[in-house]
């Protein structure tokens, strides 16, 4: 998650949880935090597994 790339594709993931309506627009402002992905409080990875099942069809 080190990757600017991958906090792109993270953050594109959170904008589109927001559209959904299905995280608050203030997530948006938080950085992307660099953490291994099975780590308890690494919320970005969820949100990057969160918006990939939604529009994946």
């Amino acid at each position: 998650m080190n990757d600017a790339r991958v906090q792109d594709f993270i953050h594109e993931a959170k904008k589109s949880l927001v559209q959904e309506k299905l995280l608050k627009p203030a997530a948006l402002q938080k950085a992307v935090k660099p953490m291994d992905a099975h780590q308890a409080d690494n919320f970005d990875w969820r949100y990057l597994c969160a918006a990939y099942m939604l529009h994946t069809p």
